[in-house]
């Protein structure tokens, strides 16, 4: 289980959009799911309700197109406040 604390697209060019999402995790192909998911919404070939299904944690169905990796890239990692400390103090051995 993982909590989105919130997701937008935003529209770059005629044919370039962006999709930001900040969760706090992320599970393996979840970014790449939710885009094909919306995607497939967006074009008409899956109902918002079978979208809003999907996200309250039943399965997805083997063979569902999931987006390619291109063009996917992640921007930033935060750290709650007790795990700041070791952005700040980094502790590097020497042999």
């Amino acid at each position: 289980v993982c909590t989105v604390h919130g997701a937008r697209w935003t529209q770059l060019q005629p044919h370039q959009w962006r999709f930001d999402i900040v969760a706090d995790r992320f599970l393996y192909k979840m970014i790449r799911n939710l885009v094909a998911e919306q995607l497939q919404v967006a074009t008409g070939r899956q109902s918002m309700d079978c979208f809003v299904k999907g996200l309250t944690g039943k399965r997805r169905q083997s063979g569902q197109p999931t987006a390619h990796s291109r063009g996917l890239t992640l921007m930033s990692v935060y750290y709650p406040p007790p795990f700041q400390y070791f952005i700040h103090h980094t502790v590097v051995s020497q042999l």
